[in-house]
């Protein structure tokens, strides 16, 4: 953004950098200057914000999402919901044609009772929701399907009971996955993290990203969780728009603990990036992903939990 107060000679503000935080939040990166020549005034400053997620446009009369990657605490009902396709993500010029705004609009998975809330907006009219478990105690799992639900059309809910034992599903994580069959054929799918304690769900931050019209187009994690007795690695998988240099960091509170060289990444195809748990303590971590194409820079955070 750039603009020219009332009565300045010449002040401007532009954000260069947007971060996107494991708590839904944004951190954004900007400079501004000051001139003013006849007062002899002149300075640049550069400044750091975090601020709250954007509003979520409102989907239904029933339906006004929360911000995307959030989990409210004290056992109240989480939730989780997917924003507009580029927040938080600078675009690289808006390509025409670029389709990252179709299919899934909105999605939730809400904490009732023992079990979930579903609900959904896109440009299709059916839905299937899968809920798999992909950990218990301290072992990574391949993903386990614990419910199915095909050709939804709206809202509904699932009481938390496992379609394979007939019994309550366990404690350990979760990934709830949309897929949108498209009006015009085609699907699109997003997934959600979430944990279950004590035989309730829990909102978990984000472990992709939806699409993006940006060089970044695709970025998601294989599971929210790693490590684990079996010491499972933390996969990330990307697609880009343009041949870029891509970098991977993981941190923890914040602090870099471990950074994978950067490497040149072809377009329009699917790179793979691993990290090894090895040394890394237990505990949530996000991974920062770098894309450098030219002079143009952009990140994209994602967590998950290293068991």
């Amino acid at each position: 953004m750039a603009f020219l107060p009332a009565g300045a000679n010449q002040w401007s503000s532009a954000v260069y950098k947007v971060d996107r935080n494991a708590d839904g939040s944004f951190t954004y990166f900007g400079a501004a200057g000051d001139f003013n020549l006849g007062e002899g005034r002149s300075s640049i400053d550069l400044y750091k914000v975090k601020l709250p997620a954007p509003p979520v446009p409102r989907t239904t009369a029933a339906a006004v999402p929360a911000a995307s990657g959030t989990a409210e605490q004290g056992g109240v009902p989480a939730v989780q919901s997917v924003s507009s396709p580029t927040a938080g993500t600078p675009s690289s010029g808006g390509e025409k044609g670029c389709t990252a705004s179709a299919g899934l609009r909105f999605i939730s998975a809400t904490a009732a009772g023992r079990g979930l809330k579903f609900a959904f907006a896109g440009d299709g009219s059916r839905a299937d929701v899968d809920v798999f478990q992909v950990s218990v105690r301290n072992r990574v799992l391949t993903e386990r399907l614990v419910a199915r639900f095909a050709n939804r059309t709206t809202g509904f809910r699932w009481n938390g009971v496992n379609r394979r034992t007939r019994t309550a599903a366990q404690d350990g994580s979760y990934i709830v996955r949309y897929r949108l069959r498209g009006s015009k054929g085609g699907s699109s799918s997003l997934r959600l993290a979430l944990q279950r304690r004590l035989g309730r769900f829990v909102a978990q931050p984000d472990f992709e990203r939806r699409g993006s019209c940006s060089t970044l187009q695709r970025y998601k994690l294989e599971r929210p969780v790693f490590g684990g007795i079996k010491k499972t690695p933390l996969r990330a998988a990307i697609r880009l728009t343009k041949q870029a240099s891509v970098g991977l960091v993981l941190l923890r509170g914040g602090k870099v603990v471990k950074t994978l060289p950067a490497r040149t990444v072809r377009p329009n195809r699917t790179a793979r990036l691993s990290i090894s748990p090895a040394g890394l303590k237990k505990g949530f971590y996000e991974v920062r992903i770098t894309v450098r194409e030219g002079r143009r820079n952009e990140t994209a955070t994602l967590s998950a939990r290293r068991l």
